[in-house]
């Protein structure tokens, strides 16, 4: 049997409420499993905490994306592309990466983490190019309404 990974991470916020990377990943977490409204709750916890919560909002946007709720799914993704000019992934998961990439070298351990890491980096930088365009074909189906 699978540990209860969003009870035990819900857990572990009970000494710290506001672990924002906590809340994205069970936010994630839930999405992944289908369970959007849990996902959705988690996210805006997130976000409650710090309003430009890359993960809170890119989950978000995937969440409304996929049930075609476009005026929501707009909103998120411009606050996340506003926070984040220039196709700039947030600092800290940018010295993370740099971290496990240098511990790599040292130790064959965090070969395993350093390239997931680097996935994980080019998978968010995908994402806001994704973004840009849905910015645009959103802009253009709303212009063709008119």
């Amino acid at each position: 049997m699978s540990p209860d990974y969003p009870r035990i991470l819900e857990e572990s916020l009970t000494d710290s409420p506001g672990d924002v990377t906590t809340l994205e990943v069970i936010a994630l977490f839930h999405h992944l499993s289908g369970e959007d409204e849990k996902g959705i709750e988690a996210a805006n916890k997130a976000l409650a905490y710090d309003n430009t919560s890359f993960g809170a909002l890119k989950v978000l946007s995937e969440i409304y994306v996929e049930q075609d709720n476009h005026e929501m799914t707009i909103q998120f993704v411009r606050r996340d592309i506003e926070h984040f000019k220039n196709d700039e992934i947030p600092l800290p998961l940018k010295m993370f990466s740099n971290l496990i990439k240098r511990l790599s070298i040292v130790s064959s351990k965090f070969q395993k983490v350093a390239e997931r890491t680097k996935q994980n980096l080019e998978a968010n930088k995908e994402w806001l190019t994704w973004a840009h365009s849905y910015v645009s074909w959103y802009e253009e189906m709303v212009n063709q309404r008119k």
